[in-house]
């Protein structure tokens, strides 16, 4: 069987060379293995592309952290005749893709097949093992002039005036409207005072509990910076104005009181930030919002989460 002919354009290869620049520092041949690994999984992504057809991968997506091994690509399938399309396809630890596939099947829509901008979401696997998710909705890019993150819209936007600021904020209201009527819909009101599930560290965000963990690990960076810190607000005489997060954080999950306000829980991405929303632009305008990146999706999230 012949293999599917696997290409990358020049901001992909930019884009991996970068993500692969502390690898490649210890190891020369880093970025060839790197690419060599993405074209093999997309062949098995894309098993039926006929003779004639061509896998191209656009770009490279990269959220706030990236991980080593994940991969957030924009393919093109190219064919002479059919099933033509861009797709967004995440690659990456296979717990990861777990999580987000497990995600998005909890909070799915009931009857949704297509969205411009909760992409829906499919599962690719290599016998029985998880190997990618592909967002495969993402034909409402084809023919604009652009392709890019929200947050890079909002800078040009900031610092050029193109794309409009108009064209920015409407793509937010429909954003959000959007959101609101798939997701934020299923919520109910949680009062701090009288919670429906009792307010404890378990259900704060996970990165959350992991600085709290990590403030209070006495062997590692984040408590001797605590500890500067508080040293110098005693040297300084500042002690009864500095407040430190970790004991105050402590006290609020003690006893939330007044602290914490009326909590709206329910359905939410999680996880919704300027890199992991893309937009379309034509012209000096950008359209069309889609969210990918479920990993945090749930049903018992903070919605409040979503507008940070």
């Amino acid at each position: 069987m012949n293999e599917t002919l696997i290409l990358f354009s020049l901001a992909a290869r930019r884009g991996l060379r970068q993500r692969t620049t502390r690898a490649s520092a210890t190891c020369p041949g880093a970025l060839g293995a790197t690419m060599q690994n993405i074209e093999t999984i997309l062949q098995s992504v894309f098993p039926d592309v006929p003779s004639g057809g061509t896998i191209i991968v656009q770009d490279l997506y990269s959220s706030y952290r990236p991980r080593d091994g994940e991969f957030i690509l924009l393919v093109e399938r190219a064919e002479p005749q059919t099933h033509q399309g861009l797709y967004v396809v995440n690659i990456g630890d296979v717990e990861r893709l777990t999580d987000e596939w497990n995600g998005w099947n909890c909070c799915r829509p009931d009857g949704i097949r297509h969205d411009l901008v909760l992409t829906t979401l499919e599962p690719r696997f290599d016998g029985k093992r998880l190997i990618a998710l592909v967002y495969a909705d993402a034909e409402q890019f084809i023919g604009v002039d652009q392709t890019l993150s929200l947050e890079a819209a909002l800078l040009e936007s900031t610092r050029l005036g193109v794309p409009t600021a108009e064209s920015v904020a409407d793509v937010l209201f429909y954003l959000y409207e959007r959101l609101g009527l798939l997701l934020y819909s299923h919520s109910y009101t949680d009062l701090p005072t009288t919670p429906t599930i009792p307010f404890t560290a378990e259900r704060l965000d996970r990165r959350i509990r992991a600085n709290l963990e990590a403030c209070a690990n006495p062997r590692g960076p984040v408590f001797d910076t605590r500890a500067v810190a508080i040293s110098a607000s005693f040297d300084a005489g500042l002690s009864d104005r500095f407040l430190d997060p970790y004991r105050f954080a402590l006290a609020v999950l003690n006893d939330p009181g007044d602290c914490v306000p009326r909590l709206l829980r329910g359905y939410g991405h999680g996880d919704l930030h300027g890199r992991n929303v893309l937009v379309g632009r034509v012209g000096d305008r950008v359209l069309w919002p889609a969210v990918f990146d479920y990993g945090d999706m749930g049903m018992d999230n903070l919605i409040g989460w979503d507008f940070v």
